[in-house]
């Protein structure tokens, strides 16, 4: 019996048929065609901007060649395997994989891309904070620096009661509870006696006519104009002649 000598499907012989289509796959300028580039960054996305990490930098790496694969199928219609290319390239050590380049170039877009963002968010704010319509009021007032304190008033300031930098109370106040507690005059109070003044002639009972009824009053009986109030009811002497 002669032994049948089993390849792996991973592992290529030299003179492979696939060999040949793999090095053309290689050779295909993937850094130039725009397309191709345009569709892997939308893939990769914000893990471009992660690439010190090695596990992310092997997962991109990943990526660009199952990209590539994909690209290569729709494009011209040949089908390759990940690993089968996976394990070629490391047996061989090919020196003609694109990926690194793929990925340096895919970075640089990524980093351009970044910073014209950031310029035009920029210039976006600047254009909205330029943009906006001033009044006429405003752009004739006087412009003052407002984060700068007003100069104290030295003559106000001298006379005002202000609390002292110690934390204790003003002279005036301490003047104000004293007088206070003593049941002395207060400085700059006007005393006013606690009694009404009545001119002599003028009586609790005044001339003046009746007043007319109330409206819930009408219907009881008219009171005669000759009726007069009971004095005696009154405090004559309420207030006190002066």
């Amino acid at each position: 019996m002669t032994s049948q000598k089993t390849i792996s499907p991973h592992v290529l012989a030299q003179d492979d048929p696939v060999i040949p289509i793999l090095v053309k796959f290689d050779a295909y300028p993937w850094a130039q065609d725009k397309e191709f580039m345009q569709g892997l960054h939308a893939a990769l996305g914000d893990s471009l901007g992660n690439l010190s990490d090695p596990f992310t930098k092997r997962k991109v790496l990943d990526m660009i060649i199952h990209s590539r694969i994909w690209w290569y199928a729709s494009r011209f219609g040949v089908q390759l395997s990940f690993e089968t290319y996976i394990s070629w390239t490391a047996s061989t050590n090919s020196q003609s994989c694109p990926d690194e380049a793929i990925l340096k170039k895919s970075e640089w877009i990524y980093t351009n891309l970044k910073k014209k963002n950031s310029s035009a968010s920029a210039e976006d704010g600047k254009e909205k904070e330029t943009d906006v319509e001033i009044p006429e009021w405003q752009r004739s007032a006087p412009k003052v620096d407002l984060s700068k304190k007003a100069e104290p008033d030295h003559d106000a300031s001298s006379s005002a009661t202000v609390s002292r930098a110690d934390g204790s109370y003003p002279d005036k106040f301490q003047a104000l509870v004293a007088a206070v507690t003593a049941g002395t005059p207060v400085p700059g109070i006007r005393e006013i006696p606690n009694t009404v003044v009545r001119q002599e002639g003028i009586t609790p009972i005044g001339t003046r006519g009746r007043a007319p009824l109330k409206p819930w009053e009408r219907h009881r009986a008219p009171v005669p104009e000759d009726s007069q109030l009971d004095a005696s009811v009154l405090d004559k002497q309420f207030p006190p002649l002066a």
